[in-house]
């Protein structure tokens, strides 16, 4: 899925993946247990998933990152938890002072907050980009009546003259979507 979504963005353009409560089990597991394995490199988060791989080459970003002009991206477990889609990255937004992109709540969604007096406003946005869960696969479980308020999906930042647009890019059932005016199936 990684090499579908290198070859779909292009080589030209960052590719980045924010580290995530599920991303860190691993090293967190091993550092309390294992201390003396971590100093092995396969066992590292961009190992074991091919981060480095040379057609994928993936920035794995371990913190809140600024990863566009007054954009930073994390992973939304950093601030409160909130239930409606997009608000959880506008509270971090709010927090840092920056737009926000971040996983962690599976939705989708994009919520926008303006401050200020006297017609001098600032808004901040912050995005949440849903997920890339197979529902249906035995993993998921867990969830008690099989379905979740989650959007399958992902987010696209586009940048241009220090202007920062966020765009959201729902599946569809099928799992085919629509991106920079192509259809992906």
């Amino acid at each position: 899925m990684l090499k579908e979504f290198r070859s779909a963005i292009g080589r030209s353009k960052p590719f980045q993946i924010q580290r995530s409560n599920h991303t860190i089990r691993i090293e967190k597991y091993i550092s309390r247990h294992a201390p003396a394995f971590s100093v092995i490199d396969a066992i590292k988060i961009e190992n074991l998933l091919g981060y480095n791989d040379k057609d994928i080459k993936v920035i794995y970003n371990r913190s809140l990152t600024e990863v566009a002009k007054g954009v930073i991206m994390g992973h939304g477990d950093e601030g409160r938890l909130y239930n409606h889609a997009g608000q959880t990255a506008l509270g971090l937004a709010t927090r840092t002072g920056k737009n926000v992109v971040c996983g962690h709540t599976h939705r989708q969604g994009i919520s926008s907050a303006s401050h200020g007096f006297a017609g001098n406003l600032s808004t901040l946005w912050g995005m949440e980009v849903g997920h890339l869960c197979d529902l249906n696969s035995s993993g998921m479980r867990y969830m008690k009546e099989g379905h979740a308020n989650w959007q399958a999906g992902f987010g696209i930042l586009y940048e241009q003259d220090g202007i920062v647009k966020p765009e959201l890019v729902p599946f569809n059932k099928d799992g085919s979507f629509i991106a920079e005016g192509e259809l992906w199936r």
